[in-house]
């Protein structure tokens, strides 16, 4: 059968480090775990990437309970990758990709649509400046 998307094998990328990393407090223990710290890895052929879809405290957790360097990725963008290992369970994948590390148009389009209608309720308003979320304005069931 033949691929139809845009993550081709060929694409596949071997990362052999983490190349750098945001520095937030997490205070869990059960893995694998929701949000946690941004980072970036240094592929065996000299690029670096920014991972969006997978959080660094539980790509450690991954690697002490097995998995082992090299680290398969898929590139996105030119700057941008995804972790794509078959050794690592579906559920340890994020959803909800780093919104500050992945550019809007790269987001999952579930996320995109969600941006779409927080925007049409004005919970979410993009200027110049950024960003601001007032969530107070998303709708609720009571």
């Amino acid at each position: 059968m033949e691929r139809s998307d845009t993550m081709e094998r060929e694409k596949q990328k071997l990362a052999i480090q983490i190349a750098e990393h945001t520095l937030l407090c997490v205070m869990s223990c059960s893995f694998p775990l929701p949000f946690g710290n941004c980072f970036s890895v240094l592929c065996s052929d000299g690029s670096q990437y920014r991972i969006v879809n997978f959080v660094l405290e539980n790509l450690y957790e991954a690697v002490r309970r097995g998995v082992s360097w090299p680290i398969k990725v898929k590139p996105i963008s030119e700057h941008c990758a995804v972790i794509h290992d078959e050794r690592i369970p579906h559920s340890w994948y994020q959803d909800h990709w780093c919104e500050v590390c992945c550019p809007e148009r790269l987001l999952p389009v579930q996320q995109r649509l969600a941006h779409d209608r927080d925007e049409a309720c004005g919970a979410r308003v993009v200027s110049v400046c950024g960003v601001t979320i007032n969530f107070s304005k998303r709708p609720r069931f009571e």
